[in-house]
């Protein structure tokens, strides 16, 4: 490792500095598209697969946490080149998992799950409207 590679990892090594380029990940996937609710042919979603295919090695695992109607699952399925991985779906809406039930095929490297996740195990109930959801009810 580099001189300016080790003051660098010093440098940033405490908690502010972590918040602040935890911020900046953030705003940075949310510029490509990356948990914006944006379209998953025009997000980051598809990049990061690309990426994904190019660069790491299988078996995968992958989550997709609030899978809608399973827009990012058709596209794991088109792109991942490898028979060798399961994506595990979270969708706690209950009319919305319905749909994505419809749209998911049947496929023992998919999971599906009625709940969403968070860092508590706690029961929340949430009010969504068919607008939220981009739904034509």
């Amino acid at each position: 490792m580099s001189i300016f590679q080790r003051i660098l990892v010093k440098a940033s090594g405490n908690f502010c500095v972590q918040k602040l380029l935890e911020k900046n990940v953030k705003r940075s996937q949310n510029l490509m598209g990356i948990g914006s609710g944006g379209k998953v042919s025009s997000s980051g979603e598809k990049v990061i697969l690309d990426i994904i295919n190019q660069r790491i090695q299988p078996p995968y695992c992958i989550f997709d946490v609030g899978s809608n109607r399973g827009q990012f699952l058709k596209l794991v399925l088109e792109k991942i080149s490898t028979k060798d991985f399961s994506i595990h779906c979270f969708e706690p809406g209950r009319e919305t998992y319905k749909l994505l039930l419809e749209n998911s095929e049947k496929n023992n490297r998919i999971k599906l799950n009625n709940l969403g996740l968070g860092r508590e195990n706690v029961k929340r109930y949430c009010t969504i409207t068919s607008q939220v959801l981009g739904l034509h009810l």
